[in-house]
């Protein structure tokens, strides 16, 4: 197979065994004389695959690698001015997105073919259903209506949320999975969250953790491919630094926010990607709606793409130098790998530091986007480096066991009564600098040294 068809880390590896096996008739989807006998190529050339080609072949194949989203650009962009292509492109494309339609969002505003009276009527039904629905107060009483596995009511009848609602319910308060085996995560937890927001607590904790670890890891993509186009540069080898440049403006601290929504929407995480479309359309109160509920660095990009079609204009981005700022502030109080660290190295993925610094800390790899498909790759690959503790400087330091030390230590110079305290201090170097400060109480030695005195 060609290097554009997806291989290790796919869902179905093309590079390795035969190929032609690993789809239903794949000498007519695959790239090769059978897929050229059936198909029309818009080269020209036998053998012969551009950006269309490919992209064509991998809507069919892998609609859901990166190698679809990097020609489904290239292929938009290049047959802009060809009719029949074009509407082959985009046909193709949004059959891609019904099929990774994930869910179905109840809009407040009716369709256009709705006139007359019957469009205020309609809004106002649309309004009862998101109050009265599971992702309004029917939420709130819905556990108690049925029994397991029976449909309630309020699904039955309100069955549709509004997209914040859904954002809010499977995003940020639980999961849209919940599975009976763990009621506590599926069903009890997010029920507490839920309730818990009607009070201003909108985002809970452990949410809050996850998205610190996804921040964390996005900017630490973005420094590495910073870093290798550097050296790319260095080297002599502008082709390198600028497929590292490229690597890098596909982070969310690196994206353009206000470019091409087909590309800005390839640079977040996947599980905000269906909610991309809606809330880059948000108006009114609706985006305040969205800011509070999603991240910061989902909040900066939404709100680029609304200032952008506020105007019709090209809106303000952050310049290369503004997002070294940013990024260097950041990692004062996050922990910087040293520069000897083996997750710099362009064979490491960082997907896979990533899946292990999560796994290791028992968070749900699934709420990165990460699956056991991945895992099990990456327990093939020897040497992925873990990142313990992305808020210190020195992720590997024990501090219990520095406190017992000090403790130790202390006592051995007759401090039998210590207290060990210790404060921590942001750094980016790997090294531990230790500052003491012990006070002494006399007290009580004096008065054991006038005993000895009067007795003496």
């Amino acid at each position: 197979m060609p290097d554009w068809v997806p291989g290790e880390g796919n869902y179905i590896n093309f590079k390795t065994g035969d190929p032609y096996t690993k789809v239903e008739m794949g000498e007519a989807r695959l790239p090769g004389a059978g897929y050229e006998s059936l198909h029309r190529l818009h080269s020209g050339i036998p053998g012969v695959y551009d950006a269309v080609d490919r992209f064509m072949v991998l809507s069919d194949i892998a609609p859901y690698s990166k190698e679809y989203t990097h020609y489904a650009y290239l292929a938009k962009a290049m047959t802009r001015k060809d009719k029949f292509w074009n509407e082959t492109v985009i046909r193709k494309d949004r059959q891609r997105s019904d099929m990774m339609k994930e869910f179905e969002f109840l809009s407040l505003t009716p369709p256009e073919d709705v006139t007359g009276i019957f469009r205020p009527l309609s809004a106002a039904y649309r309004k009862t259903i998101a109050t009265l629905g599971p992702g309004g107060l029917g939420g709130l009483v819905e556990p108690f209506m049925g029994v397991p596995f029976v449909e309630s009511p309020i699904s039955k009848y309100f069955p549709y949320r509004t997209a914040t609602q859904t954002y809010r319910d499977f995003r940020v308060l639980g999961s849209d999975f919940a599975a009976w085996e763990k009621p506590w995560e599926g069903y009890i937890k997010p029920y507490a969250n839920k309730i818990a927001s009607m009070f201003g607590n909108v985002v809970p904790g452990d949410e809050q953790r996850r998205r610190e670890y996804e921040e964390y890891f996005d900017k630490l993509n973005y420094v590495k491919s910073k870093k290798l186009a550097s050296m790319s540069s260095e080297a002599g080898r502008p082709d390198l630094q600028k497929r590292f440049n490229m690597l890098a403006s596909k982070t969310m601290i690196g994206v353009d926010e206000s470019g091409i929504p087909l590309k800005v929407k390839g640079s977040i995480p996947k599980r905000e990607r269906s909610f991309f479309e809606q809330f880059s359309q948000a108006t009114g109160s609706e985006r305040t709606d969205v800011e509070e509920l999603v991240s910061p660095q989902m909040a900066r990009i939404y709100k680029a793409q609304w200032a952008q079609r506020d105007s019709g204009n090209r809106a303000r981005t952050m310049s290369d130098a503004e997002r070294a700022e940013e990024t260097e502030n950041f990692f004062g109080n996050h922990y910087m790998p040293t520069e000897d660290w083996a997750g710099w190295s362009p064979a490491v993925d960082m997907k896979d530091v990533q899946l292990k610094t999560v796994t290791n800390l028992g968070m749900d790899m699934h709420k990165f986007d990460l699956w056991e498909t991945q895992e099990r790759a990456m327990a093939r690959r020897p040497g992925v480096p873990l990142i313990e503790n992305i808020d210190q400087s020195n992720p590997t330091m024990d501090v219990d066991e520095l406190r017992r030390e000090l403790q130790s230590h202390l006592v051995s110079q007759g401090y039998s009564n210590s207290k060990v305290n210790l404060t921590r201090t942001a750094s980016r170097s790997d090294t531990a600098s230790i500052k003491i400060k012990v006070k002494r109480k006399s007290s009580k030695e004096e008065r054991q040294n006038m005993r000895e005195a009067i007795y003496a």
